[in-house]
């Protein structure tokens, strides 16, 4: 046989090795489900991790689900299809409280993202000006019809919190709406069917980009006291899953951590990769938002006694219950974070 034959079958046995090298690589890697709720920028650590490849990276093979709620997420959880979720604090507080076995592993947004968004007409009838006090701001909401996305979403804590905390009962002095998801809530804005919804960026500034309302109250300018320093999303398991899968658990943890490192060494090219999760808005809309909103991605992944504290103290005030009483401990199990954030953020 030739030299040149030999070559010919080295090579194509070279090249049968690597594709069997790189299928074995790809079958060993550990099949994951996590549970996303909406889109928007509270997903931005998650878009990330995948985006750049963090998950695969640490040996997941992730499969990632979106829902339109975090009840929806813990119960995916709870029920065993699902692994992990990027969700809100208080669902795992709640959860915990009525007797499940949730836990939050490390933190991912740091403030609440949601906002009230009012349209032209709802902004001229109520009086709400730029610059004015919250509490006149709430005051002002009376009579309107406010779209949120379902009944006990962070879009509904958030607007009934407004007003509780300023002694005003939501269904009396408004109209809760529930509208499924953010394209139904800026459709019936835009046609009048509601006067406003509660929603997260970027989606929530469509709005103003197409001329038909805008943002009047919004936490992370700092406006709404009774928010300060109460973190939002966090990553969730049932301590089932902490026992059981371990090594999961942590590499998860490990990925989410690599993104807050990408994010802090790279912050273009981390918002080039969420930008791809999120179409909506137009570009100078959207990279407007993220310089924004990147403020309440988290520098370190450990969650704090404080903001466990500040979360309870927050839900204990704003919602008609008996006063929760919850421990650090009892809803939170940080060794993965802290091992993530010293193995990587503190080289």
């Amino acid at each position: 046989m030739c030299g040149r034959s030999l070559r010919i079958l080295f090579l194509m046995a070279l090249s049968a090795c690597m594709a069997w090298q790189a299928a074995a690589a790809q079958t060993s890697l550990k099949k994951v489900t996590i549970i996303i709720g909406s889109p928007g920028l509270i997903n931005s650590l998650h878009y990330i991790a995948e985006g750049a490849g963090f998950f695969k990276d640490e040996g997941l093979d992730v499969e990632t689900v979106q829902v339109p709620s975090g009840t929806q997420q813990l119960a995916a959880i709870l029920g065993g299809s699902a692994d992990a979720a990027p969700t809100n604090l208080e669902q795992v507080i709640r959860s915990y409280a009525r007797g499940s076995d949730m836990v939050a592993m490390s933190r991912i947004y740091d403030i609440f993202p949601y906002v009230l968004v009012l349209s032209n007409k709802a902004i001229a009838k109520s009086g709400i000006k730029d610059g004015m006090p919250i509490d006149e701001k709430v005051k002002r909401l009376k009579g309107l019809k406010i779209g949120i996305t379902s009944v006990g979403s962070g879009t509904d804590s958030f607007i009934r919190s407004l007003l509780l905390a300023r002694g005003m009962s939501p269904d009396k002095e408004i109209t809760v709406q529930p509208m499924g998801s953010a394209d139904g809530m800026l459709t019936a804005l835009q046609k009048g069917l509601i006067d406003g919804f509660s929603f997260i960026p970027p989606y929530s500034e469509i709005p103003a980009q197409q001329g038909y309302g805008k943002v009047v109250i919004d936490p992370i300018t700092g406006e709404v006291p009774e928010l300060k320093d109460v973190p939002y999303m966090v990553v969730a398991t049932s301590r089932r899953h902490l026992q059981s899968a371990p090594k999961t658990m942590l590499a998860i943890t490990r990925a989410y951590t690599r993104a807050i490192k990408l994010l802090q060494d790279d912050p273009d090219r981390a918002r080039q990769l969420v930008r791809k999760y999120l179409r909506a808005a137009d570009d100078k809309t959207f990279n407007a938002v993220f310089q924004k909103y990147i403020a309440a991605l988290p520098a370190n992944p450990v969650i704090t006694r404080s903001q466990v504290q500040n979360m309870v103290n927050w839900m204990n005030f704003s919602k008609a219950q008996k006063p929760l009483k919850i421990e650090y401990g009892d809803v939170t199990d940080s060794v993965f974070a802290t091992q993530a954030a010293k193995a990587i953020l503190h080289k």
